[in-house]
């Protein structure tokens, strides 16, 4: 279910977003070592396996942020509904905090950095 995110209550999600997405990177590597190993004894029949595998913990990992209510967009790339119905924030992986937004119309290349990240959010805080 999406919701709408004031700047400061999409920031408050990261530690638990950036806790997920390390995780299903760590599945991510432990998969393809298990391939590179199994390819080696078993050959390239294996393989199918694998994506199917990959696919699984991409699936997984959209899923679970899907149901804090943001966005996923993309490897490891999220958008949260901004106050502004025009305006989504964009993070990811490996950014610390949200800096950048973009229209909802627009994608990822698209982005623009937050000019007045104190302000973000301010509409909501007067109801």
């Amino acid at each position: 279910m999406e919701k709408k995110f004031t700047l400061k209550q999409a920031n408050a999600l990261l530690p638990e977003i950036i806790r997920i997405t390390q995780d299903a990177i760590e599945r991510l590597e432990e998969t393809r070592a298990r391939m590179e190993m199994d390819v080696i004894h078993y050959g390239k029949e294996v393989e199918k396996e694998f994506h199917s595998q990959v696919s699984a913990i991409l699936e997984e990992w959209a899923a679970q942020i899907s149901r804090m209510g943001v966005l996923p967009k993309g490897y490891f790339t999220c958008d949260f509904v901004s106050p502004n119905p025009e305006i989504y924030f964009c993070w990811t992986y490996g950014e610390k905090e949200i800096k950048y937004m973009h229209k909802v119309t627009e994608t990822f290349r698209d982005r623009v950095p937050i000019k007045h990240p104190e302000l973000e959010g301010f509409e909501i805080s007067l109801n």
